[in-house]
């Protein structure tokens, strides 16, 4: 995770409500999209608002990059004789029938273990476009894939929308 996006996962954990539980029996918050736009920085996570810093699923960039960066948690350990506990592998980004396969960087992820797997894509992939017209995306590390529901379209168009580079 980039100190950029490290820093506006803060900002909007800070901003965001936090989910208040009458009792222990009711079911906490169910995963869930979120667009944040802020000092630059344009966002959609999916995860619980609540536990945003250590549910990596998301789609950043810095405004105007031309670069959308991918992160998913993945359920594996780093080889920790790689240096600085990171090793290369590939994730997959699909959306509808639009796929493919991109190199990426596997870091060890403290907090609930396993690995925080980012990809940096172009901002006019098409897999992206295809995901700005539908709002369904599923990433693939490690041979285990997410299970999100479709992001709001005007959300995932919003992002891509931020992220390509000014004309």
């Amino acid at each position: 995770m980039t100190t950029l996006t490290r820093a506006a996962l803060i900002a909007l954990l800070v901003a965001a409500p936090l989910p208040v539980f009458a009792a222990d029996d009711e079911e906490p918050p169910a995963p869930a999209w979120t667009f944040s736009h802020e000092d630059g920085v344009t966002m959609l996570l999916f995860g619980v608002p609540a536990e945003w810093e250590g549910s990596p699923n998301y789609l950043s960039c810095k405004d105007h990059s031309g670069k959308v960066e991918v992160e998913v948690w993945a359920d594996h350990q780093v080889n920790p004789n790689d240096e600085g506990g990171q090793e290369t592998t590939r994730i997959t980004v699909r959306s509808g029938p639009v796929e493919k396969v991109f190199q990426a960087q596997a870091q060890d992820e403290e907090m609930n273990g396993g690995a925080e797997v980012t990809a940096t894509l172009a901002a006019d992939e098409p897999v992206l476009a295809q995901f700005a017209r539908t709002g369904v995306i599923k990433l693939t590390a490690y041979g285990a894939s997410t299970d999100m529901p479709p992001a709001k379209v005007a959300d995932a168009a919003k992002l891509l929308q931020a992220c390509r580079k000014a004309h």
